[in-house]
């Protein structure tokens, strides 16, 4: 984008994003404050530069979940706050997404947004072909059984014939390193990480286990920790494996990884992209980082190895980021005059949102979700707050969540208040976490009142002694 913007606008275009210096950043900053600056293109965290006559913004993917910060304080959704922004500037919005948020979708057929739909692709593409390769019928096939495992034949007959017409293919997998776990199959052993409630990640390339939550990571054994047995072996795909898997597979072809693991460095993003469109790579294997808008003008194959993963997720609004990443990944395909090929593997092809999926009805698909939301009391029909209570001691942990939850329930009501409950990942970096929803209705409840009675009750159970070893994160709208 800072390339194709940067043709356009040439020096006017400044850029802001936790990649730059901290020179580069201060320059750009010094520039927004004394009113110089013409045009930012940035992260979410440019929607606190020093704005004087702003006039205009942009929010490209409004959809995406980046723009919300959960991990630190200020806990901000950056699409919400760049529209807080514009009010204060008395300026225009455009939120951009051909997947949109169901909370803007909802406003906007509500009429407080504007709505404008593109019925055309850019140029001369047309939507891509989806169909389905149902994983279920390489393993009843017991005479002939698909040798290959993760890859079913329609899509290995797709990447040869690719490759063999000269053309680029993506396969997506939202999931980095080599493997989820690895396994004994003497004990039953796992690795885990000592200091969070998840499995270490096997990467092959640097022969360790890696916790993605806490960074703890160690080196691979030779032999089971656990009964000394030499039969550790890896379990479920992550992009290094299937990268290592095609070099098997398609000795011929050029594969290239795009995760964050690939990405690390400055300019290695860049270099990925460039090299991509230059016609150096056959096969683009990455994560959701492939689904963030980029133009590829040369790949008309896409494959997506698990969309069940995704969807069977356990969150209110797994279905909805299903949708929305599986058509940014086939929007990827066939974006210039051939028309695009996508193959989604899963074990369950008649899935309704699959089935919205390959007749790209966006409409049918919101509107059937809208309706599961209205029935459970969840966004855009109400608002949530996460309160998220963090402890090295597991029982003090409980007693304080259990604590603040009588207070609330008292104040709101057991109808509004949802735990306190273990989330899925209950220790993270050796904290024990447990968590309390509340649901306030958005038609019924008076915000600021609702906000007072909840400071009020927190500020009740931080002035008990008790409790003071706990944490408490309060986390609005934590989506």
């Amino acid at each position: 984008m800072t390339a194709r913007l940067s043709a356009i606008f040439g020096k006017e275009l400044d850029v802001y994003h936790s990649r730059l210096s901290e020179n580069e950043r201060v320059e750009t900053w010094k520039k927004v404050q004394n009113g110089t600056s013409k045009l930012v293109l940035g992260a979410r965290s440019a929607v606190f530069l020093p704005f004087q006559n702003l006039g205009f913004i942009v929010v490209d993917e409004e959809h995406d979940t980046s723009f919300k910060q959960g991990e630190k304080n200020p806990r901000y959704q950056a699409r919400d706050t760049a529209l807080v922004l514009a009010k204060m500037h008395l300026c225009k919005t455009l939120l951009g997404s051909a997947t949109p948020s169901l909370e803007s979708y909802y406003l906007a057929h509500k009429g407080i947004y504007g709505y404008v739909k593109l019925e055309k692709r850019h140029g001369m593409a047309v939507l891509p072909n989806i169909t389905f390769a149902d994983l279920k019928l390489g393993k009843k096939n017991k005479t002939t059984p698909n040798p290959h495992g993760d890859y079913s034949e329609q899509l290995l007959a797709s990447l040869e014939q690719s490759i063999a017409q000269k053309e680029q293919a993506l396969l997506f997998q939202n999931r980095r390193g080599y493997s989820p776990y690895l396994c004994c199959e003497s004990c039953g052993w796992v690795s885990m990480c000592n200091q969070c409630s998840v499995s270490l990640t096997y990467h092959q390339r640097d022969k360790r286990l890696k916790c993605h939550y806490c960074g703890h990571n160690e080196k691979v054994h030779a032999t089971c920790p656990a009964c000394g047995v030499a039969r550790l072996k890896t379990k479920g795909l992550g992009t290094e494996k299937i990268e290592d898997d095609l070099a098997a597979l398609l000795p011929t072809a050029r594969v290239q990884r795009m995760d964050q693991d690939t990405t690390r460095a400055k300019n290695a993003f860049k270099n990925i992209y460039d090299g991509l469109n230059k016609g150096e790579i056959d096969i683009l294997v990455g994560t959701q980082m492939v689904t963030k808008g980029l133009d590829f003008e040369n790949i008309n194959l896409a494959g997506i190895l698990n969309a069940d993963q995704m969807m069977y997720y356990p969150d209110f609004r797994a279905n909805e980021r299903t949708f929305q990443m599986l058509t940014q990944v086939a929007g990827r395909t066939g974006r210039r005059e051939k028309q695009g090929q996508v193959i989604v593997q899963t074990y369950n092809p008649a899935h309704y949102l699959l089935r919205y999926l390959q007749a790209n009805d966006i409409h049918g698909f919101y509107e059937r979700e809208l309706q599961e939301r209205e029935k459970f009391h969840y966004p855009p029909f109400t608002r949530l707050v996460k309160l998220v209570f963090k402890d090295r001691n597991k029982e003090a942990c409980n007693q304080s969540a259990h604590f603040l939850g009588k207070i609330l329930s008292a104040q709101f009501g057991n109808y509004r208040v949802y735990g306190p409950e273990w989330p899925p990942v209950d220790r993270i970096n050796n904290f024990f976490l447990m968590e309390i929803l509340l649901k306030f209705e958005r038609e019924k409840v008076d915000i600021a009142k609702a906000k007072a009675l909840l400071n009020k009750s927190i500020f009740k159970f931080q002035t008990q002694n008790e409790f003071k070893s706990t944490q408490l994160i309060v986390d609005v709208d934590p989506y």
